[in-house]
Order: C-alpha cells, then sequence, then structure tokens
C-alpha cells in the first residue's frame, strides 16, 4: 500500500497483515463460565490454571467473570490444559 508523507515522498508500507479474532464473535462472559466448569470439574485451582497458562491468578479469575476479554487462543489453550 502506498502512502503520502508529510515529507511529500511516497513510501511502501511492507508489514505482514497478522491474523486477527473478531472478538465480537466471542461471547466472553459464556466462554469464562465454559472454562470455570471445566476447571472445578477437574478438581483445578485457578492458581494453578493460572500457572500453567502463565498468567497471575487475578487474571484468570477475571477471564472466568468476563471482565476480561478471550483470545481464541488463550481459550483454546485452557481447554487444553483442562482437558488432559
Amino acid at each position: 500500500m502506498l502512502t503520502y508523507e508529510a515529507s511529500n515522498a511516497y513510501t511502501l508500507n511492507m508489514q505482514p497483515k497478522l491474523p486477527t479474532v473478531n472478538v465480537k464473535s466471542i461471547n466472553h462472559l459464556e466462554a469464562g463460565k465454559r472454562i470455570r466448569a471445566l476447571r472445578e470439574k477437574a478438581g483445578m485451582s485457578v492458581r494453578r490454571l493460572a500457572n500453567e497458562m502463565g498468567f497471575s491468578a487475578p487474571f484468570m479469575s477475571d477471564l472466568e467473570r468476563g471482565r476480561r476479554n478471550w483470545t481464541e487462543a488463550h481459550f483454546n489453550k485452557a481447554v487444553g490444559i483442562l482437558s488432559r
């Protein structure tokens, strides 16, 4: 894509397009409820799941309560951990 710079020169933007997740398609509250149910069924604490995912326990709790937004990758990682 060509862009016009203030210096009156045209530059070529060569940045790669990164994959994105349509966050509007994720019901973050429902995703958190499902993960919490799986976690409780597995007998796992919030702290342990958070540690395995590389998150803090408060952040994991916020995800489960729908206060933070899930990414597709994090949701799938949590499901994988809880499915072992």
